[in-house]
């Protein structure tokens, strides 16, 4: 169940890039897109 989320908001941006490759604009792309799709899930995957 805890990978739901990574599933539907992290990985359709991330895809299949090597860790080491993930930098700070993905990140931030990643997270803003979950913010905008999905605000409650974004909010469990990236608390304050």
């Amino acid at each position: 169940m805890w990978f739901s989320p990574i599933k539907n908001h992290l990985l359709p941006h991330l895809g299949m890039m090597p860790v080491v490759k993930i930098d700070q604009h993905d990140n931030k792309q990643a997270r803003s897109r979950g913010w905008e799709t999905s605000p409650v899930t974004a909010r469990r995957l990236f608390p304050d």
